[in-house]
C-alpha cells in the first residue's frame, strides 16, 4: 500500500504526495478537494475541521484564517464568522460569541469590541450595543447592563455616562428623564426627591415666596397652593384656620367666606350640618316652627300636595288619605265611597249598589241587576236567579222555575217542560228542558217529568200528555217512546191496550196490528188459541162455523174434506 510502478519495472515506488493507492496492483489515484495525501499514503485523508482543502491533488490541509471556521471534516473551504460572533485564532472549529458589554458589528471579526460609556450590551452574541435610556446612565466600558439615576436626580435623552442633580425648586423619583417643578404651596433644595409642604393655615402659589396666612372666613390644609373661602354650608370664623366648621344642623350658609350661620326659617329645616340653603319641608310633610332639624309627616287622613308647606290639609269626602306623610289625596275607588272629611280609608260599597270613582255615596242597582260588596257597577243576574229593583241580592230559582241571565223574576216551566235536576241544587235553572220522549209534564211549575203509563206512549219531546196505544197495538211498559202492533195471531180491540189477546180457538188473526179475531169458515176449524190460520175439516168430518175441531160423520154418512156437513152413503157403499 502506497506504491506503485509502471509496466515491466523491477521494483516500487511510493505513490507522489497529492495521491495514494491501498496494496494490490494499480496506479497511485490523485486526491479530490476536501482531502489530502503525504508521499507513500495508501488514503486520502479529509481535511480536519477547523482546516481545509481548496484543490485536487493537495498534500496537506491548510487552517482556517483568523475570522474565519470550518466545522465538521473534508471542508473545502472555511466560512466567515457572523455578526455577533468572532474567531481570533486561525484553525477554528466554531466562531465564539461576544462577550456581554462587548459586541461584534460585521462578518469575518478577528475580535470582540467593547461597548462604550454610555451604552451597554446585557447578552451574548450582540451586533452592537444599546444607548442607555433617559432617566439612566452607564459610567464605564463594557457595561452589561445600564444603571438608573436616583431621586433628585435624572438624565435627559439617551446613551448618557452619568446623571445631573435637579435644581432648587424642583424635584425627581428615581429613573426620571427630567426634573419636575414643584407645585403650588410647595418648594425644595437642590437634589430633592420630594417638594416640601406649606404648613396648614398657610398657602402659596407657584414660584418663589414665603406661605402666607389666611384671613377669617378663609382656611388652608397643608401643601395649600391658596387660602380657600369657606364653601356654602360652612364657616371659619378667626385668622390662620386649618380647616372649615359646618354649620350645625337647624342652620344654614349660603355663598362662599361665611364667618357665621343663620338658623332656617319656618317652612324650612336642615337636618345634616353643613348645609348651605335650608330644605324645604318635603311634599306630605310640614315644619312650623324656626331651627327646625327634620320636617313632620302629615297623618292618616291629611296631605301636603307641595313643598314648604306650614300645615297640611284634610282630605275631601270622596277621597282619603290612608298613610303618613301623604303629598296627595286619593279618590276612593270604584265600588268604594267616603262620606266625610279628613277620611283614611274608604268603605265599600254593599251588596246591590255600585259607585264610581271619587264618590260620596253608593247608588242602588236596577231590577235583573246586582252587585258584590264594594262594586264599581251592577252585573245581570246569573240566569238561574233573578232580582227586582233596588239593592240586595239576586235569589236563586226554586225548582220548577228557571231564568235566563238579568232577569227580574222567575218564570214558571211551562206543560211539557221541567225545570229541576242538580242545576237547581246549585244556583238555579237558566232554562226550561223538555220532557223526553216517553215522558209527560201536565200543568206548569214541573219540577219533573212523569213516564207514560203502560198502554200509552209518547213518542216527541215536550209533551203535556201521553197518547193512547191505537186499536191493534199495545204499549206494555211505562216510559215506551212508540206503540207496537200486535203479532199475527192476536189482536187488541179498543185503545189504549197494555198487551193484546189472543185468538180464541174456532177464530184467527192472520195479519199484524189487528183490533180483532176472524171466525173460522164451515168446514174449517182451529183448535187452541192464537191461530193465525183455520185447517181444513178432514174427509168424513164436518164443522160449523168458529169451531175449535171438526165432527165426525154418523154411520151411514160421509162428507169431502172441508165440509159443512155429512151426506147419506150412496147407494152400493156403506
Amino acid at each position: 500500500a502506497g506504491e506503485s510502478s509502471d509496466e515491466r519495472s523491477s521494483s516500487c515506488d511510493e505513490c507522489e504526495a497529492g495521491r495514494a493507492k491501498g496494496a494490490g496492483p494499480g496506479e497511485c489515484e490523485e486526491c479530490t478537494k476536501g482531502s489530502y495525501a503525504e508521499k507513500g499514503a495508501s488514503e486520502c485523508s479529509n481535511a480536519d475541521p477547523g482546516y481545509f482543502v481548496e484543490s485536487d491533488g493537495a498534500s496537506r490541509q491548510e487552517q482556517c484564517p483568523a475570522g474565519k471556521h470550518a466545522s465538521g471534516s473534508g471542508n473545502t473551504e472555511c466560512a466567515p464568522c457572523g455578526a455577533g460572533k468572532f474567531a481570533s485564532n486561525m484553525g477554528q472549529v466554531d466562531c465564539v460569541d461576544a462577550r456581554k458589554g462587548h459586541y461584534v458589528d460585521a462578518e469575518g471579526a478577528t475580535k470582540e469590541r467593547e461597548c462604550e460609556a454610555g451604552t451597554y450590551a446585557s447578552a451574548l452574541g450582540s451586533r452592537e450595543c444599546v444607548a442607555a435610556n433617559a432617566g439612566f446612565f452607564v459610567d464605564e466600558k463594557g457595561a452589561d447592563g445600564q444603571t438608573a439615576c436616583t431621586a433628585g436626580e435624572f438624565s435627559e435623552g439617551t446613551g448618557n455616562d452619568e446623571c445631573l442633580r435637579c435644581p432648587a425648586g424642583t424635584s425627581s423619583e428615581a429613573a426620571s428623564p427630567s426634573c419636575t417643578s414643584c407645585g403650588a404651596g410647595e418648594t425644595s433644595e437642590a437634589g430633592s426627591s420630594v417638594c416640601k409642604k406649606c404648613p396648614a393655615g398657610r398657602a402659596k402659589g407657584a414660584g418663589p415666596g414665603e406661605c402666607i396666612q389666611c384671613k377669617q372666613g378663609s382656611y388652608a390644609e397643608s401643601g395649600a397652593s391658596e387660602c380657600s373661602s369657606a364653601k356654602p354650608g360652612h364657616f371659619v370664623e378667626s385668622d390662620g384656620a386649618s380647616r372649615q366648621e359646618q354649620c350645625p344642623a337647624g342652620s344654614h350658609a349660603s355663598g362662599s367666606g361665611n364667618t357665621a350661620c343663620a338658623p332656617c326659617q319656618a317652612g324650612k329645616f336642615a337636618s345634616n350640618k353643613g348645609m348651605a340653603d335650608c330644605v324645604r319641608a318635603r311634599r306630605g310633610h310640614y315644619v312650623d316652627a324656626e331651627g327646625a332639624t327634620k320636617d313632620t309627616a302629615c297623618e292618616p287622613g291629611e296631605y301636603a300636595f307641595g313643598e314648604g308647606f306650614s300645615g297640611c290639609l284634610a282630605a275631601n269626602a270622596g277621597y282619603f288619605v290612608d298613610e303618613k306623610g301623604a303629598d296627595h289625596q286619593t279618590r276612593c275607588n270604584p265600588g268604594e265611597f267616603s262620606a266625610a272629611a279628613a277620611s283614611d280609608e274608604c268603605s265599600k260599597c254593599p251588596v246591590g249598589t255600585f259607585s264610581s270613582e271619587g264618590s260620596p255615596s253608593c247608588t242602588p242597582c236596577d231590577a235583573g241587576e246586582t252587585s258584590d260588596e264594594g262594586s264599581s257597577s251592577c252585573a245581570e243576574c246569573d240566569s238561574g236567579s233573578a232580582k227586582g229593583a233596588g239593592p240586595g241580592e239576586c235569589d236563586v230559582c226554586d225548582a220548577g222555575k228557571y231564568a235566563e241571565k238579568g232577569a227580574s223574576e222567575c218564570l214558571s216551566a211551562r206543560p211539557g217542560y221541567f225545570v229541576g235536576g242538580k242545576a237547581v241544587k246549585s244556583k238555579g235553572a237558566s232554562r226550561q228542558d223538555e220532557c223526553p220522549a216517553g215522558k209527560y209534564a201536565s200543568g206548569s211549575g214541573n219540577t219533573e217529568c212523569s213516564k207514560c203509563e203502560a198502554g200509552k206512549f209518547a213518542a216527541k219531546k215536550g209533551q203535556a200528555d201521553c197518547v193512547d196505544a191505537r186499536k191493534g197495538h199495545y204499549v206494555k211498559d211505562e216510559g215506551a217512546t212508540k206503540e207496537t202492533a200486535c203479532d199475527i195471531g192476536t189482536y187488541a180491540s179498543s185503545e189504549g191496550s197494555r198487551e193484546c189477546t189472543m185468538a180464541n180457538a174456532g177464530y184467527f188473526v192472520d195479519e199484524k196490528g189487528a183490533d180483532r179475531q176472524e171466525s173460522c169458515d164451515a168446514g174449517e176449524f182451529s183448535a187452541g188459541t192464537g191461530n193465525d190460520e183455520c185447517s181444513k175439516c178432514p174427509a168424513g168430518t164436518f164443522s160449523e162455523a168458529a169451531s175449535p175441531s171438526c165432527t165426525s160423520c154418523d154411520a151411514g154418512e160421509s162428507s169431502d174434506e172441508r165440509s159443512s156437513s155429512c151426506d147419506e152413503c150412496e147407494a152400493g157403499r156403506a
